[in-house]
């Protein structure tokens, strides 16, 4: 079992994500990372291991809230529903009254190859919410045209905001085994996404200074758009990744099978560190044993 927390801060096209994720099991087994994008380039830093990334920008659509409302109308987090059903409603969809004035959407699953080729879909809208969906089925169709189901997505709380928009904050997500056999409809793997309301702000604008992300001194950064791997070697305020180039203490072109030389001493160092200490250990040993002996001999 693992907790997994993210703080966003939007603001249009940019964005920063703070992730720390823990073992529930062993509470020291955390990590913690941090992506910005200021609209120009993406950076990544994860703290641990003190190593970073820059990229190009990952564009998204400019609307409002499409970082965090993405994660209850995607599939898997990549395929945004309107876009599935808008290929797939070729293929035939029907839509009907559920309980409690809900509208059922019904997309079968098809042979045809495509964008979730051989997968259904069943979609529960809530005009009480905003016609948001509170349910998203995902079916899968096996051999001998059976349907089974792979994955459920139930909404199980929405908050209002101060100007009457309804919003989702508690989701929960359930994976099912879809393989025919004695484990065909038994649950995989589920996981709880969950907004902590009272520590979010929506509709505020963040300072500039939230979408910029610093290397500390000796980080490992690979850029993609520059094509080169250094180690930074001053204070980086996040703002600059040329200047921050020309002062590492080391570069490389990205790809290259070189290894840094400062990494590279510095595991030689500590390895005839700990060889050493060993041989010292032994050698204290070995007296102790011989001193303990002519005492007894004595």
């Amino acid at each position: 079992m693992a907790e997994h927390r993210q703080i966003w801060h939007r603001d249009r096209w940019r964005f920063r994500v703070e992730s720390l994720s823990r073992s529930l099991r062993f509470p020291d087994r955390k990590s913690e990372s941090v992506l910005v994008s200021d609209g120009t380039e993406n950076r990544v830093l994860h703290k641990a291991d003190k190593s970073g990334m820059v990229s190009a920008p990952v564009y998204a659509p400019i609307e409002e809230g499409f970082d965090y409302l993405s994660y209850f109308r995607s599939l898997d987090g990549m395929f945004e529903l309107p876009d599935v059903f808008r290929k797939r409603l070729s293929a035939g969809a029907w839509v009907t009254r559920g309980p409690g004035g809900r509208l059922v959407l019904d997309l079968p699953p098809v042979e045809e190859k495509g964008l979730y080729d051989k997968h259904g879909f069943q979609l529960v809208v809530d005009p009480a919410q905003g016609f948001f969906p509170v349910e998203v089925r995902v079916l899968r169709l096996n051999p001998g045209a059976k349907t089974a189901l792979r994955r459920l997505m139930t909404v199980e709380a929405f908050t209002r905001l101060p100007n009457g928009v309804t919003v989702p904050v508690k989701a929960t997500t359930r994976l099912y085994n879809t393989s025919p056999g004695p484990e065909l409809g038994q649950e995989d793997y589920s996981v709880t996404g969950e907004v902590d309301v009272a520590g979010s702000k929506w509709n505020v604008t963040p300072p500039d200074t939230t979408f910029r992300l610093g290397f500390p001194v000796g980080t490992v950064v690979h850029d993609t758009t520059r094509k080169v791997k250094f180690i930074s070697g001053s204070s980086d305020p996040g703002s600059n990744v040329d200047q921050l180039i020309a002062q590492a203490s080391e570069a490389l072109p990205l790809g290259s099978a070189a290894e840094f030389q400062t990494v590279s001493k510095t595991w030689w160092r500590d390895w005839r560190w700990a060889c050493g200490l060993v041989a010292a250990l032994l050698v204290v040993g070995i007296t102790a044993l011989r001193l303990l002996r002519r005492g007894k001999a004595a």
